[in-house]
């Protein structure tokens, strides 16, 4: 717009000159209209009309002259008249140059100060294009700042979001990998530490089944009821197998030392204590608990109870598959055969020898084979004596 408004401006001042310039010209002239001159013009700019009419003139006197013949003084009179136009022409030319130069000098201004202006706009714009391609890159560069810190900052969100969940999903892996481990070895020596117990338990038992073999009754129940002490009323699987052994063991000692009421009654207490549980060695310590119960009474002479335990240790493991528990249950149909032999009661006796033949007679279990071969025994001779 800046350049418009020069270029528009440089135009009128021009016009403006030029009209200047011919109205100038036009006022040098005093003279009547420039219809009445016939003479073309001589330059390159219009000559003034009292040149054409002062031209005019000499012409015609010149023409009459020459028809007439001129003397020396109208010769020099039309030389006079020549003359003076002549300096009046040069004075006109003069004045018309001086215009033109003025012309020339504002022109000059103009275009210099055209040239100026055009020259400070074109340094404004560049400044102002400078500055704009200044403000230009600086706002970029802001905003690529600005873009790159944002993306940092999302990055590192992110990367803190991702750092938060694995660090927790490592923690909590460790976690469990760490209890499951400790568990393990919680395990692990909580199993040496029961073994060992155990251990020493079971050297605890066996010194007291050996104090007992030597007569030192006292000294042996005095170790094997610390056992007891040490293992009852624990809900660890070891301590009850433990316990369990002892009272057994306690109710052996009992019967080396002839206090046969003493042993049958440890032999309850065992039986009370475990006779629900499902562990297999605890079952084992039952089933003689049993069994020593049952010979115990027989050697009190109470035959009835000793034929109702048999019956009780029959009827609740007969089921069992276990070779050791099966050898006491053929062994406890022995001996209630045997009994009811001494009672009289061969019939019974004969039917319980065929309940054992007929439940062992297929097992290859060599501790089964002698409690078979005491049934075909017993059974030959109750025939016998029923003839």
């Amino acid at each position: 717009m800046l350049t418009t408004l020069t270029r528009l401006a440089f135009i009128c001042s021009l016009f403006s000159s030029v009209f200047v310039f011919s109205a100038d010209s036009a006022s040098t002239s005093t003279e009547s209209s420039a219809s009445q001159a016939t003479i073309s013009p001589i330059s390159n700019y219009q000559l003034p009309e009292w040149f054409y009419r002062e031209l005019t003139s000499i012409q015609k006197d010149v023409s009459v002259l020459d028809a007439t013949g001129a003397s020396k003084e109208q010769i020099q009179e039309l030389k006079e008249r020549v003359g003076k136009v002549e300096v009046r022409l040069e004075e006109t030319q003069f004045r018309i140059e001086g215009r033109l130069s003025e012309q020339s000098g504002r022109i000059g201004d103009i275009a210099d100060s055209n040239s100026f202006s055009i020259a400070l706009f074109a340094v404004i714009v560049g400044v102002l294009g400078t500055l704009i391609a200044v403000i230009t890159i600086i706002n970029s560069w802001k905003a690529n700042r600005e873009a790159v810190a944002n993306a940092k900052e999302v990055a590192s969100k992110k990367l803190t979001e991702w750092t938060a969940e694995k660090e927790k999903e490592l923690t909590e892996e460790f976690s469990q990998k760490l209890k499951n481990l400790s568990e393990k070895h919680d395990k692990e020596f909580q199993k040496i530490r029961d073994n060992a117990e155990e251990q020493a338990f079971d050297n605890d038992i066996n010194e007291a089944y050996s104090l007992a073999n030597n007569k030192r009754i006292d000294d042996a129940l005095r170790r094997i009821n610390g056992v007891i002490r040490s293992t009852q009323n624990k809900e660890l699987l070891n301590h009850q197998k433990v316990n369990a052994k002892a009272l057994l063991f306690k109710g052996l000692i009992f019967d080396g030392d002839s206090q046969l009421d003493k042993e049958i009654k440890t032999y309850e207490d065992l039986i009370a204590l475990y006779k629900g549980s499902s562990d297999l060695d605890i079952q084992m310590y039952v089933a003689r608990a049993y069994m020593n119960k049952g010979i115990t009474l027989g050697q009190l002479d109470r035959s009835e109870d000793e034929l109702a335990v048999y019956d009780e240790l029959l009827e609740r493991f007969q089921a069992s598959v276990d070779p050791s528990i099966q050898e006491l249950v053929a062994k406890a149909l022995i001996n209630k055969g045997a009994r009811l032999g001494q009672l009289d009661r061969s019939e019974e006796a004969l039917s319980v020898y065929d309940e054992l033949l007929e439940r062992f007679q297929a097992s290859a279990d060599p501790s089964i084979q002698e409690p078979l071969v005491r049934a075909l025994i017993n059974k030959g001779v109750t025939l016998g004596q029923l003839d």
